[in-house]
Formats: C-alpha cells, structure tokens, sequence
C-alpha cells in the first residue's frame, strides 16, 4: 500500500534529519565565547550581564547574572538549556530543573578545565569537528609554550588581580599555570591556595621582578599605590597594566592570546640595537 510506503520513508527521514538545536542560555562569558568559537552562536538565545564578546552577543537579551539565573527571563526566550560555570545561588540548579530546563556545568578553573568545556560544548553544538580543531590549536599552542621556556630563566611574575586590597594569584589558580606557560614563575607559587589577600610586606618580601596587574579594556587606570613603588619590578619600570584582564582572568579562546601578552611583558624583545 501506498500509505505504508510513506510511513517507512518519513520513519527514515526522521533517523536522518539532526534533532532540533538546543536553545541555550549562557551565564558565564568564557562559555558564551567558547559557544560562539565553535559556531554555535545562533543556538544562544540568551546571555549573562557579563557576558559581552563577541560584539554580536551584546544585542541577546539578558537572562541572568554570572552565575545567577532569571528563571523568568528564560522561560520567556523559551531556552531549553542553562549553561555556567557554576550556580551560585542556592537551589537555582534544582528550579530550573523542576522548570523543564537541562543546566550544564562547567567549571573553567584550569586547562584541562577548558578542554571538557570545550568537548562537552561541542556535543551539545553537535559541533564535534569544531570542538576537535579547537582542541588541536590549543593543544599545539601550549606544547610550543612548554617547550619554549624548558631551559628558560624564568623571571619571578606578580598577578595582581586586585590592587586594594592586594589580591594576587596563587599555586591553585589557573593564572598561576598561564605565568608558567609564558615563561615565567609565580612569586605567589608557593601559597597553596587560589587567590588571597596580600599584605604589603608579603609583596616587598616577595620581590617580584615582573609586576602584571591586568585591566578591562576602556577602564579608567588608577595610580600605582605608594606602597609598590618599593618592589623591585617598579622600580624597574616593568610594571604592566595594560593587558586586557578578558585575556587571562576569563578562560575561553582567547587565553591563548593571554599567553600571548603574557609572554611580550615577562620576556620583552629588546630593544632595536641591544642583544
């Protein structure tokens, strides 16, 4: 009969035809620029307060804060899936479970971190072959890294993430792993914790040689305060504080430009005429 032949071939149609694309809202930035990295920026449908590159993501509507969803605001863009780092209110993982919603957490708090975001991303994309040739370039660029600096000095750097009070970056942050990959070494390496307040005798004591305090773009630079001017690396003049803080305190693809500029302020080219 006719009809069952019709059944049989929109039984097939549907095995061949791709499952509807998620429709996600993103609450982390480095997620959001990942998500777009692989192509899949017209599945977001809704973003963090934060979030805000690429330029094309800040015409999405706000669902939320980092970290902190608006259940409301994403029912009514009807996403069906949440994505952040991590859920920072209590019980807001189990409501928009209760909602219909599927939430996916992922922590972006190391490298390896960033490779299951990206693997896991891709999945939810159907993006796999993106997903891959992320993970190559990522994955070249930090060998070339690890070779480069194997028999390097490696000039004792201080991250600043917040200068008052002092903030730096210790042996658990990922910052701390992108000062080594540059070609550096932590003067903070030996504080077995992420990030901590340090005192201004903590930081004199340190004697960093390279000072990094990275910045938002566009944002107004304040003094260096009085007590820096003793460290070693101010004096120096090799006090940085023009690196865009996106680049490294946010781990999506661009840290590896992080690298980057990380690598141009802890091993500077000299200067034309001088070895």
């Amino acid at each position: 009969m006719w009809w069952r032949r019709c059944v049989v071939w929109l039984w097939i149609l549907g095995l061949c035809l791709p499952a509807s694309a998620a429709r996600i809202v993103s609450l982390a930035p480095e997620l959001t620029e990942i998500i777009c990295r692989l192509g899949g920026r017209e599945q977001l449908v809704g973003r963090s307060s934060v979030c805000d590159f690429p330029e094309e993501v800040r015409s999405l509507p706000v669902a939320g804060r980092f970290g902190a969803p608006s259940p409301e605001a994403i029912l009514k863009l009807r996403a069906d899936t949440v994505v952040a780092g991590r859920l920072f209110e209590p019980g807001a993982r189990e409501l928009l479970i209760r909602l219909g919603l599927r939430v996916v957490e992922l922590p972006t708090s190391s490298v390896a971190d960033y490779e299951r975001a990206v693997t896991e991303l891709g999945r939810l994309l159907n993006r796999q072959r993106e997903a891959g040739a992320e993970l190559t370039r990522v994955r070249a660029l930090l060998a070339a890294c690890r070779t480069r600096y194997a028999k390097t000095r490696r000039p004792s750097v201080l991250l600043v993430v917040w200068a008052d009070p002092l903030t730096v970056a210790g042996r658990r942050s990922v910052l701390n792993d992108l000062i080594e990959l540059a070609g550096g070494r932590n003067a903070a390496g030996a504080e077995d914790t992420a990030y901590f307040r340090a005192s201004p005798e903590w930081a004199l004591a340190a004697r960093p040689e390279v000072v990094i305090f990275p910045t938002k773009r566009g944002a107004v630079q304040v003094p260096v305060p009085d007590s820096w001017r003793l460290w070693p690396a101010v004096r120096a003049g090799r006090c940085y504080r023009d690196l865009d803080a996106d680049l490294v305190f946010r781990l999506g693809p661009r840290f590896t430009e992080g690298i980057r500029e990380l690598e141009r302020r802890i091993h500077p080219a000299p200067e034309p005429g001088k070895k």
